[in-house]
């Protein structure tokens, strides 16, 4: 799957939001997107915003005629969206018929996508009001994925959870680009979680694309990140004092491995 956007913009009550954005993207990485815009970028890559310039899906541009059809490739799962129904296989059945989606063996597709993110069948009868966070998120993902979905648009889903619950969504998230080939685009206001969970960066600021990058490479990057008033990863933050101590210390994007670093030079 691949996703190419040229020269995009976006134009509300006469003020320019986005300006002059290109980019190509391929399914073999996890792409963040950090930065004032980030949010708006991503609806108008789920083509529900009317935007100059061109997207092409697959090498193929969206026009009017086939937009509808593209949309089908394409979910976008955010908190602003919510749930529109009070049990999950009522909300499951809703996504599915706004977007005219149908399959002879339905109900067989709601229960494959809730066992693929790691809920039980049981849940097509659970309230939504009875869900945790987490669970929450997991169905949001789980109604999008019935529509089997070639490109997947996340929108800051992850601030509000704890650290165990947001390794077990991105590993989720690595076995739907690996095992599915799905392309996966999130958009966080965390760099801490975009340097530690994302293949490849794209950074926004005065209303165009600033730079994109390795994440790894660019959020290293102290002078760049300093230089445009952007905010330093933690943990690149904290090796970078250490190596100023003298510390020999390496670069790590999991926690885990800088403690360990840690106890081996400290």
């Amino acid at each position: 799957m691949e996703l190419e956007v040229k020269n995009i913009g976006y134009t509300y009550k006469s003020k320019r939001l986005l300006k002059k954005i290109s980019f190509q993207v391929t399914s073999s990485d996890i792409i963040g997107v950090f930065g004032e815009g980030a949010s708006l970028l991503l609806e108008i890559l789920d083509l529900e915003k009317k935007y100059i310039g061109q997207i092409y899906v697959n090498g193929e541009l969206v026009t009017s005629k086939n937009k509808r059809l593209m949309q089908q490739k394409i979910a976008l799962i955010s908190r602003k969206t919510g749930f529109f129904k009070t049990h999950v296989q009522e909300e499951m059945a809703y996504i599915c018929d706004i977007h005219d989606y149908t399959h002879p063996e339905f109900l067989k597709r709601m229960e494959d996508s809730l066992k693929f993110v790691g809920l039980p069948t049981t849940y097509l009868s659970r309230s939504i009001d009875s869900l945790s966070a987490s669970e929450k998120i997991l169905v949001l993902f789980a109604c999008n994925l019935i529509l089997n979905p070639q490109i997947i648009l996340i929108d800051d889903l992850f601030k509000e959870l704890d650290y165990r619950n947001q390794k077990m969504i991105l590993k989720l998230l690595r076995r739907l680009r690996d095992r599915k080939n799905k392309l996966i685009i999130l958009a966080s206001s965390d760099v801490d979680f975009l340097y530690e969970y994302t293949d490849y960066v794209f950074i926004l600021k005065d209303k165009t694309l600033l730079q994109s990058g390795k994440s790894g490479s660019l959020f290293k990057n102290i002078k760049f990140l300093t230089e445009n008033g952007l905010p330093i990863p933690s943990l690149v933050q904290f090796t970078s004092l250490a190596k100023n101590k003298k510390v020999r210390l390496s670069y790590h994007r999991d926690i885990l491995d800088l403690i360990k670093d840690v106890y081996k030079h400290v």
